[in-house]
């Protein structure tokens, strides 16, 4: 999830900052009143554990943190401390989105899977792979008690009948199939087509999300692969460029604004460390620990005002500055 009632309120003060006519200390400062009390949480990352040896993810060659899944425990405690949008709300929200960024309900596309998937979501992953987390089912009735939707992204490669057909059941509302290239889907068609058919039949509300990082070429195979079948298709940028030094042109509308997750949202790490993003793989910008804190009292902490603050300064020892691309409000 995104703090959907800061984005509105903040819209004009990005605008404002984007054009010049602001500087980044009066920016600092209007962030800091919109911010909301009550915590948001971006996404859990249930496990770090993976498989797989994607040269996208960073935990390939530089993740060094120990291995482990969050306890049941733990989830339970961390999912009593939120709550969904009301209907009211997230149509406020729609209302926003179409007149301020020309996002339409109906499109099909990274923006509008940013704008309207995301921010109503907990995202069950970080840097692991969900589907090798045994307790993903159950964390997904969990959150479905709360009426709090539900959304993981897993590589193809990891997707059976078995594990899929139990996503279904237990009402994933969103699953996202992604990579690097057109092979890993090609491996796993059938088995995706299977699940689509499946789900169709039993009218199981699960949205299936496949996305492509950053061949358009690709990208047109995989379309021309599913054209039959009712999923959500999209061309996905390549972000978390700040591990990697050649760059790519963003083109996604969140990779556009100065970053907003110090006061929109935060992460919590399979141990129950929290940090401002998903992108601290290695939790180097560790705001406190669920164990012994509430969100609550992590969100409105001495670390995460100090981390707002060095947002301002551009304390160089804060991870942000030279390994993240998205620009930083003491930056505009």
């Amino acid at each position: 999830m995104i703090d959907i009632k800061y984005y509105q309120l903040a819209y004009g003060t990005k605008q404002l900052l984007k054009e010049g006519r602001i500087s980044s200390d009066d920016a600092y400062l209007f962030f800091n009143c919109y911010r909301q009390r009550d915590p948001v949480v971006f996404n859990i990352e249930t496990t770090n554990v993976c498989n797989m040896s994607c040269k996208m993810c960073p935990r390939t060659d530089q993740m060094t943190r120990p291995m482990g899944t969050m306890s049941l425990q733990l989830f339970k405690k961390i999912v009593e401390q939120l709550h969904p949008w009301s209907p009211k709300e997230w149509q406020q929200w729609i209302s926003f989105v179409k007149e301020k960024y020309g996002v339409k309900e109906n499109e099909m596309n990274e923006n509008h899977f940013f704008l309207y998937i995301v921010p109503k979501v907990i995202t069950l992953h970080g840097y692991g792979e969900p589907l090798l987390d045994r307790f993903i089912t159950q964390r997904i009735k969990i959150l479905k008690e709360q009426n709090i939707p539900s959304y993981f992204s897993c590589n193809p490669n990891n997707i059976t009948i078995k594990n899929g057909r139990s996503l279904l059941w237990a009402g994933l509302d969103y699953l996202k199939f992604s990579g690097e290239n057109i092979k890993l889907f090609e491996k796993s068609k059938k088995i995706i087509e299977s699940l689509i058919i499946e789900r169709d039949i039993n009218k199981d509300p699960t949205t299936i999300i496949l996305d492509i990082v950053g061949s358009e070429k690709d990208y047109m195979k995989l379309e021309k692969m599913f054209e039959d079948y009712d999923v959500y298709m999209y061309l996905k940028s390549k972000d978390n460029q700040w591990y990697n030094s050649a760059g790519t042109k963003q083109q996604a509308i969140h990779w556009s604004e100065p970053c907003q997750f110090p006061w929109s949202s935060m992460s919590i790490m399979w141990d129950g460390t929290v940090v401002p993003c998903g992108q601290d793989f290695n939790n180097e910008m560790d705001m406190g620990n669920v164990h012994d804190q509430t969100l609550y009292d992590i969100w409105n902490g001495e670390e995460y005002k100090k981390f707002r603050l060095n947002h301002l300064t551009q304390e160089t020892k804060v991870k942000c500055f030279g390994r993240c691309d998205m620009k930083v409000i003491g930056k505009c």
